[in-house]
């Protein structure tokens, strides 16, 4: 059961107008323990999201880490695809690493079963020598779509340094039910993202999923019974793309400190419910 003290990460996603370096401000004026950055981008979305692409920005990062004595949670964004070589990433883990952070997110976009494993275990290696876990990141727009796909790849993978990232979005819009993480083993589960949205899944999931999601409480994912089945040392990620309120609404900072907030009030739930 996840307790309301979990520690909780605040995702660069949540409030992308904001450099590395004000993001962590963020985080810790919102209390949070952790922050999730991009220390790696393919060039197609290279221009999308602020990266940590340089030495002068990793040592400010490094710096601004420390003072504010905020950890990093996850680097992103790694993908594993056909005429994708792994090794293409040390670069990017390897400045994750010096930073400090928990995992490297991984996505597989690869439809052969056979690569999928060699090109996973490859990036875990990688992921390991820099002090990394490699989590799993199951999406709506990838090769492995749910939960259950995710830990049987895992498990015939049976490395050391794998583990799940389960985003509670992809995890109900694949028919993920809250049961399915009872009996999950801590090591498993290498952070959960927080947001929330309807149960009925609108017409265009991907701006759903990169721009549109709620923050936790104001949709129908079941997120308190959710929490309620895992451990209460589960690093919670706070993850609320919302590109209209930052156009037409709220601030950055405002929309990222409602979402904690509303991480907060679920967390409060799942409490209440196991007492």
């Amino acid at each position: 059961m996840t307790g309301v003290d979990a520690p909780l990460s605040l995702h660069h996603l949540t409030a992308l107008s904001l450099s590395p370096v004000e993001l962590i401000d963020l985080a810790a004026d919102l209390g949070c323990s952790h922050v999730g950055l991009f220390t790696c981008l393919p060039p197609g979305i290279a221009t999308r999201f602020p990266c940590i692409a340089t030495d002068q920005q990793e040592d400010a990062v490094a710096k601004r880490l420390q003072a504010r004595g905020i950890r990093m949670n996850n680097a992103e964004v790694f993908a594993l695809r056909t005429g994708i070589d792994p090794g293409d990433y040390r670069e990017g883990l390897q400045r994750a690493g010096r930073l400090g952070a928990r995992v490297a997110t991984v996505h597989v976009h690869e439809a052969s079963p056979v690569l999928v494993r060699t090109m996973l275990a490859q990036f875990c290696d990688l992921a390991a020598e820099q002090g990394l876990r490699a989590a799993l990141e199951f999406t709506t727009f990838s090769a492995v779509r749910s939960l259950d796909a995710a830990l049987q790849l895992l498990d015939q993978l049976q490395h050391p340094a794998a583990c799940v990232a389960l985003d509670a979005l992809h995890f109900f819009r694949n028919g993920g039910h809250p049961a399915q993480l009872h009996g999950l083993r801590p090591e498993q589960l290498g952070y959960l993202q927080l947001c929330d949205g309807p149960m009925q899944a609108p017409d265009d999931l991907y701006q759903e999923a990169v721009a549109a999601r709620r923050i936790p409480g104001a949709g129908d994912f079941p997120l308190a019974e959710l929490l309620a089945q895992v451990g209460p040392d589960v690093m919670l990620d706070v993850e609320v793309p919302r590109q209209a309120d930052h156009i037409n609404g709220p601030s950055a900072i405002d929309c990222a400190a409602a979402a904690v907030a509303a991480a907060r009030q679920v967390m409060c739930q799942a409490t209440g419910a196991n007492q």
